[in-house]
């Protein structure tokens, strides 16, 4: 099995609801999301979300909250759209990449 890097969503800082969105996902894949807070400690709340129509958005199927620092992996399943949403924000940055077995 090939693993490849499907899209990083971008380290976020910033306030309360935050996301940056990502396109061109294969509805249906599921892949493993790798979170961590790049550059320092991450205190807030945040998850990964999909869409198919890029304006309504959901929870990803299988994604859980992360609340804090440190390395957190999830599988989750894709739409056409996923943005990583943070919903709340006191300190540091998180990231999130996404990979998968298509080569």
């Amino acid at each position: 099995m090939k693993i490849k890097q499907s899209a990083i969503l971008a380290a976020l800082a910033a306030g309360a609801t935050i996301s940056t969105t990502e396109a061109g996902f294969l509805p249906g894949m599921t892949v493993a999301a790798i979170i961590g807070s790049p550059g320092g400690a991450f205190v807030g709340s945040a998850i990964l979300q999909t869409s198919q129509d890029g304006s309504t958005w959901g929870t990803a199927p299988g994604a859980a909250a992360v609340t804090g620092p440190g390395l957190n992996i999830q599988q989750v399943t894709l739409a056409q759209f996923i943005r990583f949403n943070v919903t709340a924000y006191t300190s540091g940055n998180i990231q999130a990449t996404l990979l998968s077995d298509i080569d």
